[in-house]
């Protein structure tokens, strides 16, 4: 007889992270970063925030 709820946890259970994947996306971070990609300012189109309302340090 199978281990039925053994089973049903491994079905519900999500998969683990990708660690080749993981370490993928790190290392694109860390050359859009180094390239000073990140360091654009954000276009008014891609800020979602409302109208009037910007970061807590005063930062826009």
């Amino acid at each position: 007889m199978t281990d039925l709820p053994r089973l049903l946890a491994d079905a519900l259970t999500p998969p683990g992270p990708d660690a080749a994947a993981e370490a993928e996306a790190l290392a694109a971070f860390r050359d859009a970063r180094d390239s000073g990609a990140l360091d654009a300012p954000t276009r008014r189109c891609d800020d979602w925030r409302r109208e009037g309302e910007g970061l807590r340090d005063g930062v826009s």
